[in-house]
């Protein structure tokens, strides 16, 4: 019974982060790309939120976006290796840094008044070289591929901070 609990708590928060909850609008259905010294550059909102909500979201997701990147496996200090031929291929998964959404919407309780989702994307790459070394080294990468991922954290209403 916990499980079934845990796992309906789950869908309704994907369901209201999601598109199907009261409060939606043209600009709560638009990711924007995190763009340098503009104030709101990853928020959008479905409702109003504080601005010192929407920093500490901003915060939380430079936050979480440089932990993955630093940690995701196999990372540019890590790489894994492949031989194609006599070439040495060293692929690598990095985070796109300019490719940061994030969206505050209204929470259900006092408890957790806004809730936020980060979306970003994670990029494989691939180095060339005529050695591992070389190809660990190489400043010849190429994209071979990506994959979206969304982050769903909470604001605590009694902490007021982020919490993912």
């Amino acid at each position: 019974m916990k499980l079934h609990t845990s796992f309906a708590a789950l869908a309704s928060c994907l369901l209201l982060l999601g598109g199907c909850g009261s409060s939606t609008g043209a600009a709560s259905d638009k990711g924007c790309p995190a763009v340098p010294g503009k104030k709101d550059a990853c928020i959008t909102t479905a409702g109003d939120a504080p601005d010192d909500v929407k920093a500490g979201l901003r915060a939380a997701a430079q936050d979480l976006t440089g932990r993955a990147g630093r940690t995701v496996m196999p990372n540019k200090n890590k790489p894994q290796f492949r031989t194609a031929g006599k070439e040495h291929i060293a692929r690598y998964i990095t985070v796109d840094q300019g490719s940061v959404h994030c969206q505050v919407r209204k929470g259900q309780n006092a408890h957790t008044p806004y809730t936020g989702l980060i979306s970003y994307d994670e990029v494989t790459m691939e180095c060339r070289g005529a050695t591992k070394a070389e190809a660990a080294k190489s400043t010849k990468c190429t994209s071979v591929g990506s994959a979206s991922r969304k982050e769903l954290i909470r604001y605590d209403g009694k902490t007021k901070k982020w919490v993912f």
